[in-house]
């Protein structure tokens, strides 16, 4: 079977499957990709490993991939979402260069499947998400494809990194940065099931007092989660003003419902609803799911997602969990210190003080130097 992508004859008859380590003969640069089947690579399991060097492109099936990273340590390391290695392998593997953080920094593609760059960048080959539905189908050759596509495209993107003047950033910021994220997953958070299971009880009984009294208010009972119902009963029956009618019924989304709080009791009663029962979906029994063995939930941190440089959090997220209300408060209690304390810790207003060195404006460098409150500060100016 063909691969599906440029150079198919060149990957699929120039690559030698390893069977035993000693046969591996490699130069001192090393391109790697490891596969996994999972995105999730803190439950994904080891599909196969792929070195390309300048001379030969090899295939490492599973049960050889840990000893040959043991080979790997004198090596200058290439690879595509180093984290990923790092967390699945649990090694400490000394790498060069990160294809993933660096085409990040040049605004090419760098989500966590490395086709999406592939694709990008020319190549045409299928996403994780296609081979994983064919059943990793053409499994060697995939991965084949990827380990030579990162060593092919290594100094090329890192010309782009050069030029933009990010060689700093890259060495110094993303990369060690890279390494910490990496021991930040594996570490976890601790968490107590049973802080949860308590205020789960707590919701489901709040819920059970909402859904009585909002049918009351209505007059009907109908199922309040259903966008049609809900709407029916809001703009028809009660009649409390005007919404714009879809196929699928009145819209009914919290900005179109805030409109009109003033309008009838049962409003806030339906938005308390709905943020408990996202509640109870996403955070109450959706983190359970995310819970391992060693009793922590081990999320995912994206170094490469945000345009502004920011982390962000999947698998799940733990950073959108609500703080300015009481169950949110109470869900962020179940998440406990592993020993004494949690620490919080933030920048003061690390992007005015960076407007102010650039700027130059006198006004906001005086207001920093003496601990003044910029914004009252900024307030009395204007």
């Amino acid at each position: 079977k063909k691969i599906p992508t440029k150079n198919v004859d060149a990957i699929v008859n120039e690559y030698i499957r390893i069977d035993n380590i000693d046969e591996l003969k490699l130069d001192d640069e090393v391109a790697f990709y490891l596969e996994l089947d999972d995105l999730n690579y803190h439950k994904g399991k080891i599909l196969g490993l792929s070195l390309t060097d300048k001379f030969n492109t090899y295939y490492i099936k599973p049960e050889l991939v840990m000893d040959t990273f043991n080979l790997l340590k004198n090596k200058k390391l290439l690879t595509y979402d180093l984290k990923k290695s790092l967390v699945a392998t649990k090694l400490n593997i000394k790498c060069n260069y990160d294809l993933m953080n660096a085409a990040y920094l040049v605004d090419l593609p760098a989500n966590i499947d490395i086709s999406h760059l592939m694709n990008a960048l020319g190549e045409n080959i299928i996403t994780y998400e296609e081979f994983k539905k064919n059943n990793y189908d053409n499994l060697e050759p995939l991965i084949i494809a990827k380990s030579k596509f990162i060593f092919e495209s290594c100094k090329v993107i890192n010309e782009k990194i050069l030029e933009y003047k990010e060689e700093d950033i890259f060495n110094k910021i993303e990369m060690p940065l890279t390494y910490v994220l990496a021991d930040m997953e594996l570490n976890g958070f601790k968490y107590e099931d049973e802080k949860l299971n308590e205020m789960k009880e707590e919701i489901k009984k709040r819920l059970n007092i909402l859904t009585s009294e909002i049918h009351e208010l209505a007059g009907i009972e109908f199922n309040i989660s259903s966008p049609k119902q809900l709407g029916d009963v809001l703009f028809e029956k009660l009649e409390i003003g005007k919404s714009k009618k879809q196929r699928r019924g009145y819209k009914t989304d919290i900005k179109t419902l805030q409109k009109f709080v003033d309008k009838h009791p049962i409003i806030n009663k339906v938005l308390e609803y709905r943020n408990l029962t996202k509640l109870q979906n996403t955070y109450l029994d959706g983190l359970k799911e995310y819970v391992m063995e060693d009793g922590k939930i081990h999320t995912i941190f994206n170094q490469t997602l945000t345009r502004t440089g920011r982390l962000s959090s999947m698998d799940p997220n733990l950073q959108n969990i609500p703080v300015r209300e009481e169950y949110g408060k109470k869900i962020r209690m179940a998440f406990v210190p592993s020993n004494d304390l949690i620490l919080s810790a933030d920048y003061s207003q690390i992007e005015l003080r960076i407007l102010a060195h650039m700027s130059n404006s006198q006004g906001l460098i005086d207001a920093f130097l003496n601990d003044e409150d910029i914004h009252t500060k900024v307030a009395a100016d204007i």
